[in-house]
This record gives C-alpha cells, sequence and structure tokens, in this order.
C-alpha cells in the first residue's frame, strides 16, 4: 500500500487568488461533467513540485512544497499571504501539512531519519505525536473538534493502519477484514474517508460515524477512487482514474462531477471547505505539479 497524499515529493512560489465560479464542460465519452475551467494555481510555484492539501472555511490553505535543491518545506495561504512552516524538532526535516481546521491548527508529519511522525502545530507551538508502538505516524485529517486520522506503522510491518486520536487517545479504526488501512479525511460530525486494502483488492471508503462498517466508494466508469476528504455536507473529493487519466472528483449529493485543472495532464483533489472551495494538485504536459484551488458554489 502507498502512503498516499505522503511527503514524498514538494513544491512551488508565489499565490494566486482563486477565480469565483465555475465553467464546466462534458467528458470523457460523455459519461461525466467535469469542471475546473475556473481553477487558479495557489502556493508556491517556483520549485519542483507543489501541493495543496487542505483548506479550512475562513480560505486558509495549507500544503507542501520541493524546492530547487529538493528540500521540502510546509507551506500556508493566510489571508492572502504566503508562509513556510517547518517542523521545529530535533533532526526533522520534510514538512508536510496536510489539513487546516477552522482555529487554524494545522495537522500533517514530518521525517527523522527513515521515520515519520505526526505533527499538530497550532500557529505559534509544534507538538509531536506518535500512535503508541508504532514505528511511523502520518496524520491526514483534522476537524473542528480537534480530532486527527491518520495511518501508523509497526515495526516489521509495511501495511498502514488507521487511526483516530482525540486528544490524548488512540484507537485503530480499521475497516472490517482490512489488511492495510489509512484514513484520510474527517468531518465535524466525526465521519471518515479514506482507503483500504482487503482479499478483494484495494478500496476508497466513507465510514459514517456511529456505523458498524464503512461504505465502498465507487464511481460508475472510473477505477482507483481515493477519497481524500469531507466537508461538514458530506461533499467528498478525491481522485479517479478514466480511460487512463487522473482527474479529482467531487461527490456532493449523490452527484459526482470529475475536476480537471485547464490543460492538466493529471489532477488531484485533496481537501474542500464547507463553503466548497476544493484544493488540490495538477501535473502540466512537463510532469510538473502545483497546487490549485477551485471554487465549486
Amino acid at each position: 500500500m502507498n502512503t498516499f497524499r505522503s511527503a514524498l515529493t514538494a513544491l512551488s512560489a508565489i499565490v494566486i487568488a482563486a477565480g469565483c465560479g465555475n465553467n464546466s464542460s462534458t467528458g470523457p465519452g460523455g459519461n461525466f461533467t467535469i469542471i475546473g475551467d475556473s481553477a487558479k494555481m495557489i502556493g508556491p510555484n517556483d520549485g519542483q513540485l507543489s501541493r495543496a492539501n487542505g483548506i479550512n472555511d475562513s480560505g486558509t490553505v495549507v500544503g507542501l512544497y520541493v524546492d530547487v535543491t529538493s528540500t521540502q518545506y510546509g507551506w500556508q495561504v493566510r489571508n492572502g499571504f504566503l508562509s513556510y512552516l517547518t517542523a521545529s524538532f530535533p533532526s526533522s526535516y520534510a514538512t508536510a501539512p496536510q489539513s487546516v481546521n477552522d482555529s487554524g491548527h494545522v495537522t500533517g508529519f514530518y521525517s527523522v531519519s527513515t521515520a515519520y511522525h505526526g505533527f499538530l502545530y497550532d500557529g505559534a507551538t509544534w507538538f509531536t505525536f506518535d500512535y503508541p508502538t508504532a514505528t511511523s505516524t502520518q496524520a491526514y485529517g483534522i476537524n473542528a473538534s480537534g480530532e486527527i486520522v491518520g495511518a501508523y506503522f509497526l515495526n516489521g510491518s509495511g501495511n498502514a493502519h488507521a487511526f483516530l486520536k482525540n486528544g490524548a487517545t488512540f484507537t485503530t479504526i480499521d475497516p472490517p477484514g482490512a489488511t492495510a488501512a489509512a484514513a484520510l479525511g474527517i468531518n465535524a460530525a466525526g465521519d471518515v474517508v479514506g482507503e483500504y486494502v482487503d482479499g478483494s483488492g484495494e478500496h476508497g471508503y466513507y465510514w459514517p460515524h456511529g456505523a458498524s462498517s464503512p461504505t465502498v466508494l465507487t464511481i460508475a466508469g472510473a477505477s482507483g477512487v481515493i477519497p481524500y476528504a469531507i466537508n461538514d455536507a458530506g461533499s467528498i473529493v478525491g481522485e479517479c482514474t478514466v480511460n487512463g487519466t487522473t482527474y479529482g472528483f467531487l461527490q456532493k449529493g449523490g452527484t459526482v462531477e470529475l475536476i480537471q485543472y485547464p490543460l492538466a495532464a493529471s489532477t488531484s483533489a485533496y481537501g474542500i471547505n464547507d463553503a466548497g472551495v476544493v484544493v488540490g494538485q495538477y501535473t502540466n504536459s512537463s510532469l510538473l505539479a502545483f497546487g490549485f484551488e477551485l471554487a465549486t458554489q
């Protein structure tokens, strides 16, 4: 199982504000509506790679960036201003912010040697955490009450396990029958989205709070469906493959729209706020990757 939207690459510099409104077209094959014509680049754009991973209801966006020297940083765009985020722990590197909640608290992970460790940054202080007994921990989603979801790895095992962190309490939340799993997003109600592997293959899932098991998330005509985030209205964003091309997707109220940054070779959607603003990453024809922001309402 891969490390999902993990800290293996980074991003680029200069902030461009997102546009309002959105045009749409039909395709591929007339089976899907494609949105994204009004998407705008956001975050750094002067390095090797950039990715927008999360957005809150105030419009603060967080992501990661790899500069021309192959050094990875986190970044944040808040009130139109770009700043860089670097975890302040001994021997740490490759800071990878993944989500930001409405209090402005940022979660993600960083590296020390060959292991990942989760972090929470409250705007002034960096806090580190690991799932108990884990050798590596990756935090992906945070909701309004500060609950955090992610994945952890145990010594001697290459398979991830999904976790929920509520205060100081950690809980494994692998779907029943899963041999590997990661929880990638959580909303205020405690609904979780993520990915898992079982005997029949790899699946994206939606797990409503209080349900005994998740629902496998499928999109007719698409494969490789991975949901990365869910907002408080239950709208889900992620990525999928249609006719060999990777698109972002927005599932809202029983309908699915594909997201494609203009002229992009591939697009992935990683975050959505309650206003329906989506952030993610696109790859251009030169295989350079940048963050984007898209207003969908």
